[in-house]
């Protein structure tokens, strides 16, 4: 490919030894070949150092060492990543073989306007089953919900140079802050109508739990996005305004019993 411009790719890992083969391999065997491929482990003490060094001569960077989460570890490979565009793909997914190619060349037909540049998604569910996820091309959505898959996405580096990181205080939905904000402040996001990866279930942001709701609805906050209904609403009301929308959710039948004053 002409004009091939450095594409950088970031693992991040803690005790992944089980899948993260998967995940290196898939990377190296990309049909694009100008790829900065950088592991953040962090200090795994269950084999995965073991499976990563097996392939250390093709990954260009590789840290193992404590971090204060997720979101602090993909900070700390965009912090290191030299290519314009950057894509996370964590041990417990993989790649598409053509993906970073594909992106690319959507990229340099943008005339690399595009600031996000996200694909389809298959999700491999614990029971083997697969649901291909196809995120809508208009990204309004984003408002309400984490609409992207995040496997699948690939952002420039400038955009992360102009709008910040990862938000290191959300344990869950650090994502999902990213890029709301990104969208909030007017970046350019680009569909792509390919499987760009591969995505498993069972990792911390598929628990669906009351403080992922509340991470996103404070996530939401912080963006300046206004709740869009009563138990949005709920989640974060005090305690005597939950009694009063309690009564009227209930009604409606908009209330699920796990939701206690």
């Amino acid at each position: 490919m002409n004009n091939s411009p450095l594409i950088s790719i970031i693992t991040v890992s803690y005790n992944a030894v089980k899948t993260i083969e998967d995940t290196i391999t898939s990377v190296l065997n990309q049909t694009y070949s100008n790829i900065e491929y950088i592991i953040i482990d962090g200090a795994s003490t269950d084999g995965t150092l073991e499976v990563i060094k097996k392939y250390q001569d093709d990954i260009s960077i590789i840290v193992s060492e404590p971090d204060k989460g997720i979101y602090d570890a993909m900070n700390k490979g965009i912090e290191r990543a030299n290519g314009e565009l950057i894509g996370i793909i964590n041990a417990d997914d993989w790649y598409e073989a053509n993906a970073v190619e594909r992106t690319v060349e959507i990229y340099l037909k943008g005339e690399k306007k595009f600031d996000v540049l996200y694909g389809d998604m298959l999700y491999i569910l614990l029971n083997g089953k697969t649901q291909k996820i196809i995120p809508p091309r208009e990204v309004e959505g984003l408002r309400k919900k984490m609409i992207i898959g995040f496997a699948s996405m690939f952002i420039a580096k400038k955009a992360y140079e102009k709008w910040g990181v990862y938000d290191t205080s959300f344990k869950i939905s650090g994502d999902y802050d990213l890029v709301l904000r990104f969208y909030t402040k007017g970046a350019v996001f680009k569909k792509m109508d390919f499987i760009a990866a591969n995505f498993r279930q069972g990792g911390i942001s598929t628990e669906l739990s009351m403080r992922l709701l509340r991470e996103n609805m404070r996530l939401r906050r912080k963006n300046k996005i206004n709740f869009t209904n009563l138990e949005e609403l709920y989640i974060f009301a005090n305690f005597n305004l939950r009694k009063k929308i309690k009564k009227i959710l209930f009604k409606l039948g908009l209330l699920p019993k796990r939701y206690t004053i």
